[in-house]
């Protein structure tokens, strides 16, 4: 019952907004609208642009006169709506139609081709249809034009599913918890980044409006407070995710540091990275350990660092390179217990039962 009083309720809204002007200065001209067969209601219809050469024009009374109507919306399909063409220029958004189950098919019959302009049609402010050309200079009588909403919704979704294919950052992304922000780049090339911070976020170069180059900004007043990185090829296709403790919390030389997640394995795990102090071009961040046979896999290095023959893999062949950060947002949760460990409870109230022999306070 619920699910029905919701259907009941529901509503979908088609707007209508000219994209490519009619050929024919008396247009656009329209005869009348059908929806999965059925002509739209006139207390369906907003019209918006008002500037009619023609409110109401029936071209079979003897003075082709319908007053009090709106020629399109009502239920005649002899009676016609005629807009100066320039009075609704480009991106006039000149009708919407309000329907209560979501349209699978539309047609629309005009005056004529030369009266006909190519549209955009949104579904609830989603673009379904964008006709780049109107019907031309054509003067046939009355055509009826077809768009098939459920094709274009179709095609759409294709589409989305194959650029998410192309680069599968943003899905990546989401499913890391989201909130990443992009702050260090490096177009495609046998050369890393060009900092020298250690990953600190303090080096700013490049514009951040310029892929072509190299560019960094600043990293805590892109994000106060960051506490992840996220590393990833300018195709989405390699990255990997771990805490800033993790990346440059501390100098370290061939040791395994957590990973969050990567996507050469999406479970937490550990890989072996170098950051030791006198190298401000580290850390190198690599998708396997540094030392690994099959090689290495560089995500990140900087210092311009070509990471020797047989290392830039990615930055070479997968788009370039890109730092993300974020604040998490289990970050308060994980601080709530500031001990590492048993002993370091353990340690802790014995200091306190020292210092107060009741206990009540510790």
């Amino acid at each position: 019952a619920a699910a029905e009083a919701k259907a009941a309720t529901e509503t979908f809204e088609y707007d209508f907004i000219v994209n490519v002007l009619s050929d024919h200065n008396f247009g656009p001209a329209i005869f009348s609208i059908e929806m999965d067969g059925v002509m739209p209601t006139v207390d369906q219809f907003t019209v918006y642009d008002t500037q009619y050469r023609s409110e109401c024009n029936n071209y079979r009374a003897p003075n082709g006169k319908c007053d009090g109507q709106v020629g399109f919306t009502d239920d005649d399909p002899n009676t016609q709506t005629v807009w100066e063409v320039s009075k609704a220029p480009v991106g006039t958004k000149l009708f919407t139609i309000r329907t209560t189950k979501k349209v699978s098919q539309l047609k629309m019959t005009t005056a004529a081709p030369q009266h006909s302009p190519g549209w955009i049609i949104k579904e609830d402010g989603v673009e379904l249809i964008k006709e780049t050309v109107n019907r031309g200079k054509g003067t046939n009588w009355q055509p009826t034009y077809t768009y098939d909403f459920d094709e274009a919704r179709t095609e759409a979704a294709a589409e989305a599913k194959a650029a998410a294919k192309a680069n599968p950052l943003a899905e990546t992304m989401n499913d890391l918890g989201g909130g990443w922000v992009r702050v260090r780049h490096i177009p495609s090339g046998k050369k890393w980044h060009p900092s020298l911070d250690q990953l600190a976020g303090t080096d700013t170069y490049g514009s951040s409006n310029d892929d072509s180059a190299p560019w960094s900004i600043k990293f805590d007043t892109a994000v106060p407070g960051y506490d992840q990185f996220l590393f990833a090829s300018g195709d989405g296709e390699y990255w990997l995710a771990a805490t800033t403790d993790a990346v440059n919390g501390e100098t370290y030389r061939d040791t395994p540091r957590d990973v969050i997640s990567s996507s050469l394995n999406p479970e937490p795990h550990q890989v072996r990275w170098y950051n030791p102090p006198t190298a401000p071009a580290s850390p190198w961040v690599t998708l396997r350990d540094h030392h690994d046979r099959r090689g290495r896999l560089a995500i990140y290095v900087g210092g311009s660092g070509t990471f020797e023959a047989g290392h830039s893999e990615i930055v070479q062949n997968n788009g370039g390179a890109d730092v993300y950060i974020r604040k998490s947002s289990n970050k308060a949760s994980v601080d709530v217990n500031p001990f590492a460990d048993s002993a370091a409870l353990k340690t802790a109230v014995d200091n306190c039962l020292t210092a107060v022999p009741s206990g009540l306070d510790c």
